[in-house]
């Protein structure tokens, strides 16, 4: 999941004059009490200063995509309900529990 920092912060780590691990931990989701924030991908690279329901779209699409791959979970997703087994639908159920 990508982690969010506001510029400061991003220049306080740069700038060395906080370490990276002395991060405010309890700011995540809808908690973060910014308006924009940096957004860095799992692979470490910056996707860029974006608002924040942005951002969190974004990692919620990273975080679907991964999850379903994980539990090959892409063919079932792209089918109506109505036509999955009652064993799809739970597979389903769980993986959207483990989302939130």
């Amino acid at each position: 999941m990508p982690v969010f920092f506001n510029e400061r912060q991003v220049s306080d780590i740069n700038n060395r004059r906080v370490a990276p691990n002395n991060v405010n931990t309890d700011m995540f989701n809808e908690k973060i009490p910014f308006r924009e924030v940096l957004v860095i991908d799992a692979d470490g690279n910056q996707l860029g200063v974006m608002p924040r329901r942005e951002a969190l779209e974004i990692a919620y699409r990273q975080n679907l995509e991964q999850l379903s791959e994980m539990l090959n979970l892409s063919g079932l997703l792209k089918m109506p309900v109505r036509q999955l087994s009652l064993g799809q639908r739970m597979r389903c159920e769980i993986a959207a529990s483990l989302l939130h």
